[in-house]
């Protein structure tokens, strides 16, 4: 089960997402395969229809947080878009070196972007694992909890350091706050 994370980061990293005909169709294949990884996090976990009917309302409250999020980002990204053209179109067409000023510019503001995203993620996590917490018993709970290996996501990550409440917590992050998660959790909730 942990095994299949890596594979399934090594498959990722190896598809060319996005390119022609072939990067549409393997986008497709990709999500499937994201859905099978999901579903072997949620399937044991054995919930009832109570226990997703009290998550689901959470997590849309949080897709509606992400979603705000990425157009605040759009916004932003629109607003460097002619000054992004022009600098490729001197690039490309006269040879210019992009400027530097510029170049922090862009860096300081994804990087802003970065932490508003991570702070959003956090605050997530936090208001998901809330609900969670009260609608899981404490077998699933602790299924939850031993279900993932933290460090295939990050080395730095030691289970053996965690607590089941950080294990947990890591859970709903990675599995229950997966965009693909929402529609699994609907379709398992019939």
């Amino acid at each position: 089960m942990k095994h299949f994370l890596i594979i399934l980061a090594l498959v990722t990293a190896l598809v060319p997402i996005g390119q022609a005909q072939d990067g549409k169709r393997a986008d497709e294949l990709m999500v499937k395969l994201r859905q099978i990884d999901l579903l072997n996090q949620l399937v044991p976990l054995a919930l009832n229809k109570e226990q997703i009917v009290k998550l689901l309302p959470v997590i849309e409250k949080a897709r509606t947080k992400v979603k705000d999020t990425q157009k605040q980002e759009l916004k932003k990204l629109e607003s460097f878009e002619k000054r992004v053209d022009d600098t490729i179109s001197k690039s490309i067409n006269g040879g210019a070196v992009p400027p530097l000023a510029f170049l922090k510019e862009l860096a300081t503001a994804t990087f802003r972007m970065g932490l508003v995203r991570e702070q959003v993620a956090n605050e997530n996590q936090d208001m998901v694992y809330a609900v969670f917490k009260s609608a899981l018993n404490v077998g699933q709970l602790k299924a939850a909890a031993n279900s993932l290996a933290p460090q295939l996501f990050d080395p730095a990550l030691d289970p053996k350091k965690m607590s089941d409440e950080e294990k947990q917590k890591f859970f709903v992050k990675q599995i229950l706050l997966d965009p693909l998660a929402y529609d699994l959790l609907l379709k398992l909730a019939k």
